[in-house]
């Protein structure tokens, strides 16, 4: 199992009660995303090594390294598209 700190995706859960709108974007757009790519950025964010994560979830360094940075340019463009459509 993928050690995700529970509180870190929760509070992306809960934005949707939050009158902030720009945790209900980041919430959406994780939601969007593919459940490798959003425990990747998840793992980073809590500062796991690429290493470490690469090893957790079976996957090459290398792969892993171009994975996270198409996640992360996914994340920002769903994320940018959400707030425009919130906005």
């Amino acid at each position: 199992s993928v050690p995700i700190d529970a509180n870190l995706f929760n509070r992306a859960y809960e934005a949707e009660v939050s009158e902030n709108p720009r945790l209900t974007a980041l919430k959406q757009a994780l939601m969007q995303m593919d459940e490798t790519e959003r425990n990747i950025l998840l793992l980073r964010a809590q500062n796991y090594s690429y290493e470490e994560i690469a090893n957790m979830l079976n996957i090459e360094n290398k792969n892993l390294k171009i994975k996270f940075l198409r996640g992360k340019n996914k994340l920002k463009k769903l994320f940018e598209t959400i707030q425009k459509m919130i906005w």
